[in-house]
């Protein structure tokens, strides 16, 4: 199509940052490179796109994370997060039906806490020692001075 004369204003938007920038065209020939892909189209808030809208479809996988199953099914610290793994069912071979679930990570078990409790005992017991051996030197030094 031919514009002589006119004067073609683009509007350019970037949602992420919210920035817009208006340029001016005289030449149509410069827009042949947006008019043959397909730019953005305005569609009414509660239009329904066949296919994509009207559908729902189930999630085949769920969360993994502790923290994130509690958030997902609004759990307290009190209960059980193995009891609301999202679980999928899964057919073998040989035609057995059986379900499956990820193992959840940063879960609190007992050997956890138990390993927690041992790992920081070590840890007190280590500074005991080195404090003990740090006296002792210390005796060492100054009956050796005298």
């Amino acid at each position: 199509p031919e514009f002589p004369g006119t004067i073609m204003k683009l509007n350019i938007a970037y949602p992420v940052t919210g920035a817009n920038k208006m340029i001016d065209i005289t030449d149509p020939k410069i827009l042949s490179i947006f008019m043959d892909k397909r730019m953005s189209s305005e569609v009414a808030i509660d239009a329904e796109i066949p296919g994509l809208t009207d559908v729902t479809i189930p999630r085949r996988l769920g969360p993994k994370r502790a923290g994130n199953i509690r958030k997902l099914f609004n759990l307290s610290a009190e209960d059980d997060v193995t009891k609301f793994v999202v679980r999928r069912v899964v057919v073998d071979k040989a035609g057995h039906k059986h379900s499956k679930a990820p193992k959840i990570q940063r879960l609190v078990t007992p050997a956890r806490v138990q390993r927690k409790r041992r790992e920081q005992a070590l840890k007190d017991k280590r500074g005991l020692k080195s404090r003990k051996e740090a006296e002792d030197y210390a005796a060492l030094i100054a009956s050796l001075r005298n």
